[in-house]
């Protein structure tokens, strides 16, 4: 898991990030996960959770962990149909690649709450949401409604870098 530092925050460099061209020496993100029980998980090679620790480091060296805010978000199986106001599935090839990526980022979750047991907060809602058809990058699985982006606040927080 890469980080990168834009004005003072940090950013996961994912995949999709990667595209945008904001970071443009990025390099994409290869998962490796062997099967529902995946004991070859790997990134680059390296072992998730060796790859998580030295996140891990990197990061607990710059904020305590009690400061980490986790926003667990997953791909979702539905869309809001902006035109006809009615909800839709995705189509079978969209439901199994979000079911491996899901289950690639529920890995990662799990080592994150793993290495970060104090962690401020857990941002998991995604699932109460579907992805929206006329978000302003388009309709893609991990573009979701409106409110779901309203909701992405962490009460009682305050200024926590």
């Amino acid at each position: 898991m890469n980080a990168e530092q834009v004005n003072g925050c940090y950013f996961t460099k994912s995949n999709e990030y990667a595209r945008s061209g904001l970071f443009p020496e990025s390099e994409t993100i290869e998962y490796k996960v062997a099967g529902k029980k995946g004991a070859s998980r790997a990134i680059r090679d390296v072992p998730v959770d060796e790859r998580m620790h030295e996140f891990a480091n990197r990061l607990s060296s710059l904020y305590p962990s009690s400061h980490v805010i986790l926003h667990a978000a997953l791909f979702v199986d539905y869309y809001v149909d902006r035109d006809t106001q009615t909800i839709k599935r995705f189509d079978d090839r969209i439901l199994r690649l979000n079911e491996e990526r899901n289950e690639k980022l529920s890995i990662l979750y799990s080592l994150a709450r793993k290495h970060f047991p104090d962690m401020c907060a857990c941002l998991d809602y995604t699932l109460d949401y579907c992805a929206d058809s006329s978000h302003r990058w388009g309709l893609d699985t991990c573009h979701y409604q409106p409110e779901y982006y309203r909701r992405g606040s962490v009460p009682n927080v305050g200024v926590i870098a």
